[in-house]
């Protein structure tokens, strides 16, 4: 796909000549392919769900595309700067049903993260897939919400930066949480909810599992002089002992 016409990727053909007149998701699909074996040969057997290789191989994006459906080219993601660090998460939940006599089961997944005060940024990948099987059509019969807490704001979550993002019925999700002027060290906690995209009877939806893998994107504010991973490591270790 051109780059120049369409902000997408761009095709060359068999001279080496760029190409403008190709359009299509089977050019892309063979990069994106590489790209998350990669990070699946990186990872090895501590990633368990798909959707986390595809939650990591999107934080690879330059994000820089403003035509395009997509996130823009993936890179090989191997390893974070001194700016930024990435920590990954994976699990799944059930959807919310009633139950005779009325009574509501909730299901819901809880991160809790321990920020620095060096990071100026915070951003979610979240994607996810369900096995509803019903439908004649392959179709996505879920949707996931995600709400965020800091330690020191009981009384009100915490907003998103794009505050769109929370209300969209698709399988991929990035959430930004920045501040401006007030610090974001504290202990963070990111609890995911699910529901469905259309009217479903409860018993159906006690039989649909949704799997889910995210990945947090800390960026570092520019004054910060040492490396943002090793910040949030000490926290960690700290908050064990």
């Amino acid at each position: 796909m051109n780059g120049d016409n369409y902000g997408c990727l761009s095709s060359f053909d068999k001279t080496g000549n760029q190409r403008g007149i190709f359009l299509g998701t089977s050019f892309s699909a063979p990069l994106l392919a590489r790209r998350i074996a990669e990070v699946e040969f990186l990872y090895g057997s501590k990633i368990e769900n798909s959707e986390t290789l595809k939650a990591i191989s999107i934080a690879s994006t330059s994000r820089t595309l403003k035509n395009c459906v997509g996130y823009g080219e993936t890179a090989y993601f191997s390893y974070c700067d001194r700016k930024h660090t990435l920590i990954v998460s994976e699990g799944s939940l059930k959807l919310p049903y009633t139950s005779k006599p009325s009574f509501r089961i909730e299901s819901s997944a809880e991160i809790e993260l321990e920020i620095p005060d060096t990071v100026k940024t915070i951003e979610m990948i979240l994607v996810h897939s369900d096995n509803g099987s019903r439908s004649s059509n392959p179709s996505l019969n879920t949707y996931l919400t995600v709400r965020t807490k800091k330690r020191g704001r009981p009384s009100s979550y915490v907003g998103f930066v794009n505050s769109n993002e929370n209300s969209k019925k698709s399988h991929i999700k990035w959430y930004k949480w920045e501040f401006k002027r007030k610090s974001m060290e504290s202990t963070w906690t990111f609890t995911i909810k699910s529901d469905v995209t259309a009217d479903m009877i409860e018993d159906h939806k006690k039989e649909i599992i949704i799997r889910y893998g995210c990945v947090f994107l800390l960026t570092a504010r520019a004054h910060a002089r040492d490396s943002l991973t090793e910040d949030v490591k000490k926290l960690m270790f700290d908050k064990i002992e």
